[in-house]
């Protein structure tokens, strides 16, 4: 679906979608418990929905209520399941590990993009724990066999979503284990993240000196109220970084205590020379004159696409490091940014892991391609309001990944 932006001014006030991270945990969560959970997560994200299939698909009953979910959990786990994944590295990921925890035969069906992102340190330590797994490049990936108790060692420096993948599956043995993560760590707030709703559910990890120990026996228990998603912080740094480029906004729903990465938007904003502030439970972003900076994205990568776009603004050169994991998202988004902005007339450069860009340009509009990611086309958004002749998106319809009324929300900004 292609879509024309015209250059204009804007801003204004904004709530913060839920958060696509926050909520397939706890949706994961709770289709483990001992009881029903109500979660309540306005959102009709599809990565949302994709891990509400694949948990329908291994035995629970997920039913849509007027303001999130209704989470039965299952009883008897499928004998056979077929999962989509669509392009969501979590589902995969999260769901591989609790399929081989459960011992259900398992076919794991991928868009390209995600059958071309890394999987095998995952798929390896399973089969060398008793799981049976297709070569990584095959489709569908299949899955059969069950995980024993004992002793996971896996890398950090890859993907985190692979220790949160264990850490979710893992309680379901009804064993001792223990989990050593082999360093460098990477995104070391999301498995803070997991661990934490996972506490939510009733299961705790104790640290080690190198990673996580669990006692046998510890079952996932439902909280006694409704769950709540938190606010995607991921989400709404597209309209903070708005403020800092354009007129100031407010956005609503935001926990600044929250442990998602990419809270750290407030702090990089501000480096940036933007006015910041968090007043009265919502969080404020005012245009300041803006310099480059050196910003270092292992812990926050996400953050990358919406702050070239701040970047570009920015008098000066800006330089990102740590954005090598990017290169296997739902496009090669540093490649996808640098492509994008020197087409718009901008100058973006990649060297190895270091995107370096030189901002103060006034930007010329035409046609981009937002190479089917969603954090590419909010990043073109952004961008139109830096051009002075109107911009088109090769496609806008892929925002509904994690930000459906994406489009919605930013036709009402003034």
């Amino acid at each position: 679906m292609k879509m024309t932006l015209n250059p204009r001014p804007r801003g204004g006030r904004f709530t913060a979608p839920p958060s696509k991270s926050e909520a397939q945990r706890a949706l994961l969560c709770a289709a483990l418990a001992d009881a029903p959970t109500r979660l309540v997560c306005p959102s009709d994200a599809r990565d949302i929905a994709l891990m509400c299939g694949g948990l329908r698909a291994l035995g629970a009953d997920i039913t849509r209520t007027a303001d999130g979910f209704s989470v039965t959990p299952l009883k008897c786990a499928s004998e056979h399941a077929v999962i989509d994944c669509g392009e969501s590295g979590a589902v995969l990921r999260f769901l591989l590990p609790v399929a081989g925890a459960l011992g259900v035969r398992a076919e794991f069906r991928r868009s390209a993009r995600l059958s071309e992102r890394p999987i095998a340190p995952l798929t390896e330590l399973m089969q060398a724990h008793g799981c049976r797994i297709s070569a990584p490049t095959e489709a569908p990936l299949l899955c059969d066999g069950r995980l024993r108790g004992g002793h996971y060692a896996i890398g950090g420096g890859v993907s985190s979503q692979f220790v949160s993948g264990l850490l979710l599956a893992l309680p379901l043995l009804g064993q001792a284990v223990e989990l050593t993560l082999l360093p460098p760590l990477v995104s070391k707030d999301y498995i803070a993240l997991t661990r934490q709703l996972q506490s939510r559910f009733g299961v705790c990890w104790e640290e080690t000196a190198d990673g996580f120990s669990l006692r046998g026996g510890r079952q996932y228990r439902a909280p006694q109220e409704r769950f709540v998603v938190g606010g995607d912080w991921s989400g709404a740094a597209v309209w903070l970084c708005l403020g800092a480029i354009s007129r100031a906004v407010e956005v609503r729903g935001l926990d600044p205590a929250s442990l998602q990465p990419d809270r750290k938007i407030l702090e990089l904003l501000h480096r940036f020379g933007a006015e910041t502030a968090v007043k009265n439970g919502a969080v404020l972003i005012a245009p300041r004159p803006l310099h480059g900076i050196d910003a270092a994205l292992d812990d926050c990568p996400d953050l990358l696409p919406p702050l070239a776009a701040v970047a570009a603004a920015a008098e000066g050169t800006t330089r990102f490091t740590g954005i090598a994991r990017l290169r296997w998202k739902e496009s090669d988004r540093p490649q996808a940014l640098a492509q994008m902005l020197n087409a718009l007339g901008g100058q973006a450069e990649l060297k190895g892991d270091t995107l370096i860009l030189r901002g103060g340009r006034q930007l010329r509009g035409g046609e981009v391609d937002t190479c089917g990611d969603h954090r590419i086309a909010m990043t073109a958004a952004l961008l139109s309001c830096l051009c002075t002749a109107p911009l088109v998106l090769s496609d806008a319809a892929c925002v509904e990944k994690s930000y459906p009324q994406f489009w919605e929300h930013w036709e009402g900004a003034e």
